[in-house]
């Protein structure tokens, strides 16, 4: 999975690059998925899932408002290429609506769960 985190720096969106590997990627269907009540009361769908194993990446940081991809890519976000040439030249990218760390049991077992649409 290739995840672009977005900082604000000077005034601008500065997007950080980093590929995170061993990552388990569901992209969810409409009967099966993860659902939450939106600020506007209506039930919100996670069409991507994504479990991420603490023993992978234990200081991982992710926000909402961040993008995953599915797989490794190589582009960097910047004026010449955005978010948009990203969501158009792949067919799996999310943005992050939520973060879960999931942190019980054996380290092992002990992961992130990502929400995205």
């Amino acid at each position: 999975m290739t995840l672009y985190s977005k900082a604000i720096v000077n005034h601008d969106e500065v997007w950080t690059r980093s590929v995170v590997n061993a990552v388990q990627w569901e992209n969810a269907d409409i009967a099966n998925n993860s659902s939450r009540v939106g600020s506007a009361g209506v039930m919100e769908a996670d069409q991507v899932v994504v479990y991420i194993p603490f023993i992978i990446a234990p200081d991982l940081i992710l926000n909402p408002g961040d993008y995953v991809v599915r797989g490794e890519v190589d582009d960097e976000i910047d004026t010449g290429f955005t978010i948009t040439d990203l969501r158009k030249k792949y067919r799996d990218v999310a943005v992050v609506r939520r973060v879960n760390r999931l942190d019980f049991g054996s380290y092992e077992m002990q992961h992130w769960e990502v929400g995205a649409n």
